[in-house]
């Protein structure tokens, strides 16, 4: 006879969670698109911004110019997606 009895939570865990189904409306698809281009958007926005800063980094008024445009812009733009994502695709 065997000892050993798994308990079924054990069970449950060594199953394979099931996968979320991606969003599947139009404006679902929309939402997923429009956000990975403003994360795009971002991603460059804030590279040419810190190549700008350190391009100007003996004028302090123009590197810090840069910085406070890029602390302001590049969340706006990813916060754009976020919501657009939210609104549109419901994630």
């Amino acid at each position: 006879m065997d000892d050993y009895v798994e308990s079924d939570a054990y069970i449950a865990a060594a199953q394979p969670r099931p996968r979320v189904a991606p969003p599947a409306g139009m404006a679902a698809r929309l939402g997923q698109v429009l956000a990975w281009t403003a994360n795009t958007i971002a991603v460059f926005g804030l590279v040419i911004g810190t190549v700008m800063i350190f391009a100007n980094l003996d004028n302090f008024t123009t590197w810090f110019t840069w910085l406070v445009a890029i602390l302001v812009i590049v969340p706006v733009i990813w916060g754009i997606g976020r919501a657009l994502r939210y609104v549109l695709a419901g994630t």
